[in-house]
């Protein structure tokens, strides 16, 4: 006790020895350390945040905050409220409760929406809800692909009609949003198309369309008039390879750094199948001939008298004679067999419509007796036999309509 009164009585002596300003100073740093230290206690008990769900809609993400609040779990928003988190320790008996109650359902209706049997409801409304059915689960199929982060699908099913004529294939579009980085392949995208072709009866994968969220089109059907990703990839396949022959085979002549090529190719992408059937007259055989004959006799009777209207009335005597009869019936055909030649001619796509090369080459340089770079233009006559040769290079065919230009 003794030695507690003794420090708090040079504790007191030293305070009142202090100036005010000090005093003032000594308060703000103890002030200062209290508060720090119970921020820094609250934040250790604070508990840990985990993410129960990302990458949300709005009707998901309205959903899922409502069942937080009646389980009375708190929650934190981010990513604008697409991301929702929740303590870490509650994250996964979370997740398993909301998904025992259907939550949160990707923003799409699928085939659930029949669970509940409305008996005053019309044919037309059923077959609403089987589209909206059909369109959610199409686009949660398509949703459980890595690269996909959400997805969308309309559907356009006609009438069914008697007549053929006036029947209407189904069509499809697809709207995709990628995860940030990500792209799909070829043989993904194709995928994707006939997928939804073989979900919907009678439809095609050349009527269904598929774009991503910046409208880009990955799929268009064989009929589209514009470049799939594929088309345009192989678009730029064929013009770096026939740059690069070009680089390639100038470059060993000139050296490098001495020529530039660009080359723009115009491809035909148009899938022509035709069959072809061609007969020679000339080269006929008769293959059958049939020849009917027919052949009646007999006697035929033969009425005779004074014509007039005295015959007509009776007055008149009728004779009545009889006579051989003969009568022939002649019925042929002949059938010939032609020569048939038979041709299928399949026309496959991206064939060469039209080329348009670039090419600069370099000339040459000397140095002058002073020191300095002289450039010289290569002839013209050097450049005819360069031009010819990069012609031969790409295949070039004026025919076509193909340009050239070497500078």
């Amino acid at each position: 006790m003794d030695f507690l009164r003794q420090l708090i009585e040079q504790i007191s002596s030293i305070w009142k020895k202090l100036e005010v300003s000090q005093k003032l100073t000594i308060l703000a740093v103890m002030i200062g350390f209290l508060i720090s230290l119970l921020l820094l206690v609250s934040y250790v008990k604070q508990p840990e945040y985990g993410i129960l769900y990302s990458n949300l809609t709005s009707e998901d993400a309205g959903n899922v905050i409502n069942k937080l609040r009646e389980k009375k779990i708190p929650y934190r928003l981010e990513q604008q409220g697409r991301t929702i988190l929740i303590p870490s320790s509650q994250v996964y008996e979370t997740r398993i409760d909301l998904a025992m109650e259907g939550i949160p359902k990707g923003g799409e209706v699928g085939f659930e929406i029949f669970d509940k049997t409305n008996l005053g409801m019309s044919s037309f409304m059923e077959k609403i809800n089987y589209q909206r059915a059909l369109q959610g689960e199409l686009s949660r199929t398509i949703q459980g692909l890595s690269e996909v982060l959400q997805a969308r699908v309309h559907l356009t099913i006609p009438e069914p009609t008697p007549f053929i004529e006036e029947e209407k294939p189904p069509t499809a579009a697809v709207v995709l949003k990628l995860r940030p980085g990500v792209r799909l392949n070829k043989n993904q995208i194709y995928g994707i198309a006939y997928l939804v072709a073989s979900s919907v009866e009678g439809l095609e994968p050349e009527n269904v369309s598929i774009i991503d969220e910046k409208g880009n089109m990955l799929f268009g059907g064989k009929d589209s008039s514009y470049l799939t990703s594929s088309q345009l990839e192989l678009k730029r396949s064929v013009e770096q390879y026939l740059t690069d022959k070009i680089s390639s085979l100038l470059t060993s002549v000139l050296g490098p750094n001495k020529v530039v090529a660009r080359i723009n190719a115009e491809l035909n992408f148009d899938h022509i199948q035709r069959t072809e059937e061609r007969y020679s007259p000339k080269g006929k055989v008769v293959q059958s001939e049939t020849r009917d004959e027919e052949l009646r006799r007999g006697m035929a009777s033969l009425i005779a008298g004074v014509p007039g209207v005295s015959s007509n009335i009776g007055n008149e005597s009728i004779s009545n004679s009889t006579a051989p009869q003969e009568e022939r019936r002649e019925k042929s055909s002949v059938q010939y067999a032609l020569n048939k030649t038979v041709e299928h001619l399949i026309r496959e796509a991206g064939n060469i419509e039209k080329l348009s090369i670039a090419v600069m080459i370099d000339g040459t340089y000397r140095t002058t007796k002073d020191g300095k770079r002289e450039y010289i233009p290569r002839s013209e006559e050097e450049m005819e036999k360069l031009t010819s040769i990069i012609k031969a290079a790409t295949g070039y065919d004026e025919s076509r309509g193909d340009t050239i230009t070497v500078a």
